[in-house]
């Protein structure tokens, strides 16, 4: 009986093992520091990349739409996005952060 609940006992054991060092690394605030700061590198090199040009005002855009998408990303979010999950409704809130950003640009 035991040698047949040994591997079923390890598995156990590694899975809390798993999800406790998940948990400590995700309630660590270098890991939201972080989340962040990538996200908004990748959203902006994204934004470059689809406009298909790099003119300030672009790059202004980019920025501005990159930071408003980050700053609507719970701890929650990251953390799910961490495994895998992908972050809900991320097309209209890029669309909403681009569409805020035009809106508060300065008129010249």
């Amino acid at each position: 009986m035991l040698p047949r609940l040994l591997p079923l006992a390890l598995a156990l054991t590694l899975t809390a093992c798993s999800q406790e060092t998940a948990k400590s690394y995700t309630d660590n605030e270098e890991f939201y520091t972080g989340f962040r700061e990538g996200f908004i590198e990748s959203s902006k090199q994204s934004c470059l990349d689809s406009a298909g040009g790099d003119t300030a005002e672009i790059k202004a855009l980019c920025e501005c739409a990159s930071l408003k998408l980050a700053d609507s990303i719970t701890r929650e979010e990251m953390k799910n996005a961490s495994i895998g999950t992908p972050l809900p409704n991320i097309e209209a809130r890029t669309q909403a952060a681009v569409n805020a950003c035009r809106e508060q640009k300065p008129a010249q």
